[in-house]
């Protein structure tokens, strides 16, 4: 199945040193997760102004060594960056392109989802999805009772 990894911290309380040994943890722990998955890698580096999401059908271990590496993930992970998702996907329902990448955004909701939701067609959400995973994320924006979204779902799932 799927990996997920990550890190939250809070804004502005980093040194630069603790900053850099953050963007080195988060690229280790990137490339390590490619044993969890290679059909795509996603990343979304989240800080109160904003989200920006990286998405891509390579390999993790790939994506960390690629040029735009640094530029579009680990610039980005800075004094205000408080939350950084990572996604390494097992196909298991969908296509491999970048749009059925995690993490998925979904209205107000941003997700990863590692397992498989077995009744995801039959989830009570307005619109059918190609990937298990957005149902969820779709439950949660419709929905802000998260045990009547959880209640819902069957399956495995982190």
């Amino acid at each position: 199945m799927c990996g997920i990894f990550g890190f939250a911290k809070k804004s502005d309380g980093q040194t630069n040193q603790q900053l850099e040994t953050l963007r080195e943890v988060f690229t280790n722990l990137a490339s390590d997760s490619v044993v969890r998955g290679t059909d795509s890698t996603g990343i979304s580096i989240i800080n109160p102004a904003s989200r920006n999401t990286f998405k891509s059908i390579v390999a993790s271990d790939k994506v960390v060594k690629h040029e735009t590496w640094k530029s579009n993930i680990l610039d980005r992970i800075d004094s205000n960056s408080t939350i950084g998702i990572g996604h390494v996907r097992l196909a298991t329902h969908g296509e491999i392109t970048k749009r059925n990448a995690h993490p998925f955004e979904i209205g107000d909701v941003l997700g990863a989802h590692n397992g498989v939701i077995y009744n995801h067609d039959d989830v009570s959400v307005s619109k059918s999805y190609e990937v298990d995973s957005q149902s969820i994320f779709a439950l949660f924006d419709e929905n802000s009772n998260l045990q009547e979204c959880l209640d819902e779902l069957y399956g495995d799932y982190a």
